[in-house]
């Protein structure tokens, strides 16, 4: 499913996606083709042909369902007669052997994980995940010079979840809406779980949605566990769950991917995890007090739920739960992943003013470790020294900071200017995904434009370091002139 949105997201800027599958569910097929993408399927391999434990292969490798030489092998058959720009893989089964094995056939590979458990060969990684360590638990499993898109800033959601964001209003007590979901199969039946308990509550002034998907085998006894509750609609493989996400004061669900839906629209959630891969993500939205997260699914306490669900009812909380659950995520992930994917050294750039909003992205930044390492100043800094920084350079009319994005508002790159007493100095940095594309003069020089259009008679002077050969190019190309130190380079360029 986040395929389908990703790939959607990228037919908005003319992208063909080609989908390659293994035994996939005919209803699917179907949602891929009807959304415009190409679709392939590749054999089923009998469980007998092979003996996957010889391979030694990585936890989940048996679900790829064929030796990954096998599969690799087949999958460059389907995609040789094209051009591709971008692989991507999302497949627990499959590590940095079957995309080594791809590497020459495509262009770039990218790979969409939440696990960190086996190595990969990408040149971009997305996990769009907020755990406890997710800007250091790929350390070792990816190449050094692949792109890490880590958080919900980049969560792969339906474009309605983003258009409906700002719509969203901190829920207020009393609750009187309960949505309840559990995913597309619910194979431990915790909709029936969550609708006894509702059933305990004895509360007739609460209105319930709960939705089922198409592959939910416990449909009947949940219709009757909601007959018996009442003032219940029970609703079926509905396209989004937006809307009554939107209507809902609070959710009962799984700590799948419908956590970011949830947090994107504001509503506070009792979680119940479904899925030993969900138990981290808990862990640390529990830990933050986004979600309540009453247990795992197969060791989940007796009464655990009709408490939580009794505790929210009568929180004076919810508001301010709400509130930081919107700024988690903006829903508007999947339009900046496709527009980093579709990113080119021509795509029209524009510039303004850094402002507040800007702090996390500028910390960002400047905490990368490919920015530290061709940096004076190689230290991590802190969210709170930042944050200090940050408002001093905003006030100080002896600086200027610059952000540098696309036109619909991707962050490329951001350019300081400080007042020295020979001139101003700049200092830039492009974000990790627009690096080696060319984009490094073209954000460089936009800057000094837009920054020469208000100090016309201004000596612009940059440092780089002697290691640092890619900004020395760059500075040399925009007519600076260089002056060689002992560990740096002077450039200065003169205007007026």
């Amino acid at each position: 499913m986040r395929c389908l949105v990703l790939a959607q997201a990228l037919r908005g800027r003319g992208v063909q996606s080609h989908f390659v599958c293994r035994a996939l569910d005919s209803r699917l097929v179907q949602r891929i083709l009807e959304g415009g993408h190409r679709y392939s399927g590749l054999s089923l391999v009998a469980a007998c042909d092979h003996d996957f434990s010889s391979e030694n292969p990585p936890k989940h490798g048996a679900w790829l369902q064929a030796p990954w030489h096998k599969d690799a092998s087949e999958t460059i058959e389907l995609i040789k007669t094209n051009s591709v720009d971008w692989l991507v893989v999302d497949h627990y089964g499959i590590d940095f052997r079957w995309e080594s094995f791809l590497r020459d056939h495509v262009k770039k590979l990218m790979v969409i994980d939440d696990l960190a458990d086996r190595r990969h060969a990408c040149d971009l990684l997305l996990d769009q995940n907020l755990v406890d360590n997710k800007d250091e638990r790929y350390q070792g499993l990816i190449p050094s010079n692949c792109v890490s898109l880590l958080g919900p800033h980049y969560a792969l959601l339906q474009p309605q979840y983003g258009q409906l964001h700002h719509c969203a209003a901190p829920r207020r007590p009393p609750i009187k809406r309960v949505l309840v979901f559990f995913g597309g199969w619910d194979q431990h039946n915790l909709t029936s779980v969550a609708l006894r308990a509702l059933i305990e509550l004895s509360r007739d002034d609460l209105f319930v949605d709960v939705v089922l998907g198409g592959e939910n085998a416990f449909a009947e006894e949940v219709h009757s566990l909601a007959h018996a509750l009442g003032n219940v609609a029970v609703h079926r493989m509905l396209p989004s769950l937006s809307e009554l996400m939107l209507r809902a004061d609070l959710a009962i669900g799984a700590g799948g991917s419908a956590s970011w839906e949830r947090l994107c629209l504001g509503l506070p959630t009792i979680v119940i995890s479904s899925a030993n891969n969900q138990v981290e993500i808990c862990k640390e939205l529990s830990k933050r007090g986004l979600i309540d997260w009453v247990g795992h699914f197969d060791s989940l306490a007796d009464g655990a739920l009709f408490r939580a669900l009794k505790a929210a009812l009568n929180s004076d909380l919810h508001e301010s739960v709400s509130r930081d659950c919107l700024n988690v995520t903006d829903g508007l992930g999947a339009d900046r992943v496709s527009e980093i994917l579709a990113l080119r050294v021509n795509t029209a750039l524009r510039i303004r003013p850094a402002r507040l909003a800007d702090k996390d992205l500028l910390l960002e930044w400047r905490n990368d470790a490919g920015v530290r390492s061709r940096s004076f100043q190689s230290n991590l800094v802190s969210p709170d020294d930042h944050r200090k920084w940050f408002l001093a350079r905003l006030a100080d009319q002896t600086s200027r900071i610059y952000i540098v994005e696309t036109e619909s508002g991707l962050g490329i790159g951001q350019v300081r200017f400080e007042r020295k007493a020979d001139g101003w100095e700049v200092h830039y940095s492009i974000a990790s995904f627009a690096r080696g594309m060319g984009l490094g003069e073209r954000v460089l020089g936009a800057a000094i434009q837009y920054h020469l259009s208000m100090f016309p008679e201004a000596c612009v002077v940059g440092k780089v370091l002697t290691g640092n050969s890619a900004s020395q190019r760059i500075f040399k190309k925009l007519g600076f002139q260089e002056y060689k130190c002992p560990e740096y380079s002077i450039f200065k360029l003169q205007t007026g």
